[in-house]
């Protein structure tokens, strides 16, 4: 977990970053250095499983890999999450999640 990493000093937590949008309360953007490298923006969503986020973002990548087939960049998609909104972004490699994101 994030905070067992943090007190064994794996993990060294910059801080939020503010978005310049309203960002419903489940979903927070942060900055932090892992590994000796810096990840600049990263988010969570809090309340959310691990079950639940590989399923969210393997649907965003089945479906963005079905209609933007012919597209080298895919289009970022709203989701419906109870009365808020996301937008998930994808990115294929090779044929497989390359990276897939909430923003």
């Amino acid at each position: 977990m994030f905070c067992e990493q943090e007190a064994k000093g794996e993990i060294d937590y910059h801080g939020f970053y503010r978005a310049s949008y309203p960002e419903p309360s489940f979903k927070r953007s942060l900055r932090f250095t892992w590994k000796n490298r810096e990840k600049s923006i990263s988010t969570l969503l809090f309340g959310a499983s691990v079950d639940f986020e590989i399923g969210l973002y393997t649907s965003i990548y089945l479906i963005s890999k079905r209609e933007f087939v012919n597209m080298r960049s895919w289009p970022d998609v709203q989701v419906s999450l109870g009365r808020d909104n996301i937008r998930v972004q994808c990115h294929d490699f090779r044929g497989q999640i390359g990276s897939c994101y909430a923003m």
